[in-house]
């Protein structure tokens, strides 16, 4: 009976303490929630004002590019790495198209070389891309 007694305190210890770390398990994702859900809250207001600003104005493809404003240097160097990757992106298809092209003088080992130099570019862009996306993270900054 003693054993009986022994073995169920122990057992409802080893709760007592499964449940204590759940709890605290708990309390820090709600600690989390509670600070994401602050974040939402104020990326929400500046989203809203942004698009109380960009309802009043005449955005065409000639003046798009006047109301691109980077927040901030990462942003500013994710937007031209994105650029960057592209326009590359456009390059490597108006090469495959020149080269499809009977009119055109491509041949294979060019369009491998320039496809080649265009691709090892493009990587570089997504990388960089990469890399300041990360630094975003740790700044806790919002990406563009």
């Amino acid at each position: 009976m003693i054993d009986e007694l022994e073995t169920h305190v122990a057992i409802m210890a080893a709760n007592e303490r499964e449940i204590e770390e759940k709890k605290k398990l708990f309390l820090e994702k709600k600690e989390t929630i509670s600070k994401t859900s602050e974040s939402l809250v104020q990326q929400s207001t500046i989203l809203q004002a942004t698009i109380e600003k960009t309802d009043k104005l005449e955005i065409r493809p000639d003046n798009i590019f006047s109301f691109i404003n980077a927040g901030n240097s990462f942003q500013e160097k994710w937007i031209e790495q994105e650029a960057k990757r592209a326009s590359i992106d456009e390059c490597i298809v108006l090469l495959k198209k020149a080269f499809e092209d009977n009119t055109k003088t491509i041949n294979v080992s060019t369009l491998i070389e320039k496809t080649r130099k265009l691709s090892s570019k493009q990587f570089k862009c997504i990388y960089k891309k990469l890399r300041i996306e990360r630094k975003f993270k740790e700044q806790n900054l919002n990406p563009v």
